[in-house]
């Protein structure tokens, strides 16, 4: 994994990053998203205890919006069903956006440049926005 120093003018960079010209003013924004991704190591290769999270759709603690508002997910640390695990509610405006499938087949069928622009594969995992509840 990259972790410092970033070629952007190599093959792979290109293919991920886009053409250098373009991403100049966002490189330290690049450089400190991988840096940070560098630090989070698997919980099973090191830590031999199973850490699980429970994931849910059905709103336990009605916080998604009804129409309103950007909330997409919602966490806790404990699990109204079982207190042993934390957990993340999906929203249903979550699956209202785009899946990487869907944001990679439009971003890509972009004309010119266009296709290079991060923002044209905006998709779930962009959008997720969790709130954090005590």
């Amino acid at each position: 994994m990259v972790k410092s120093d970033i070629d952007f003018n190599s093959a792979a960079a290109l293919e991920y990053l886009g053409p250098p010209g373009l991403n100049i003013d966002q490189r330290s924004q690049i450089q400190a998203v991988f840096a940070n991704a560098a630090t989070v190591y698997p919980g099973s290769i090191l830590n031999p205890f199973k850490l699980y999270i429970r994931v849910r759709c059905n709103d336990p603690f009605e916080r998604c919006p009804c129409g309103t508002g950007t909330l997409t997910a919602y966490a806790r640390n404990k699990d109204p069903e079982d207190s042993r695990y934390p957990f993340v509610n999906f929203c249903p405006r979550f699956f209202n956006i785009r899946s990487l499938k869907a944001a990679i087949a439009f971003g890509s069928g972009q004309a010119g440049l266009d296709k290079f622009i991060l923002d044209k594969y905006a998709n779930r995992g962009k959008f997720v926005r969790i709130n954090y509840c005590q």
